[in-house]
């Protein structure tokens, strides 16, 4: 599913109200989906347009970024830190300009899984939705992994 994101470079020195403000004004424009630290989580560009105007009328420095968010019983891997994170509401995000993801249209048992066993270095994240197996790896992977899918006659797709 994806969200889009606000990263706010919040400015040093401000006294309290000012964040109290800048709270309270977000809450008038939107809702937000999740928050971690300096990071906003909105559901639809609309709403990220609404942030970005809070933004713009503090003068708060930003940039904006869509998000893969991942079921709660995606598998993550020791290399998932450097291309997402987990909120402190517990959800966890990939970067999209960092990572894809694909899955398997033919599975075919043994080709299939020789195929996965050769991507499994390369995994940041696993999930399944719907009886589907979904795979994350780093963007600039895409073609060593349809090279893989090749070579095991295997068909995938990103999404």
């Amino acid at each position: 599913m994806i969200k889009h994101a606000v990263i706010m470079d919040l400015p040093e020195g401000k006294i309290p109200g000012y964040y109290a403000q800048v709270v309270k004004s977000l809450a008038n424009k939107t809702n937000l989906f999740d928050r971690d630290k300096e990071v906003l989580i909105v559901n639809s560009k609309n709403e990220l347009e609404s942030v970005i105007e809070v933004m713009n009328h503090f003068k708060i420095n930003f940039e904006t970024c869509t998000l893969f968010l991942l079921p709660e019983d995606a598998k993550l891997t020791t290399y998932f830190s450097d291309f997402g994170f987990t909120s402190k509401f517990g959800n966890t995000y990939l970067y999209e300009n960092l990572t894809s993801i694909f899955y398997f249209t033919q599975v075919q048992e043994s080709n299939t899984s020789q195929a996965i066993h050769q991507i499994e270095e390369h995994k940041l994240a696993e999930y399944s939705l719907d009886m589907v197996t979904y795979y994350a790896v780093e963007k600039h992977l895409e073609e060593l992994v349809e090279g893989i899918s090749k070579a095991y006659h295997c068909e995938i797709k990103f999404i």
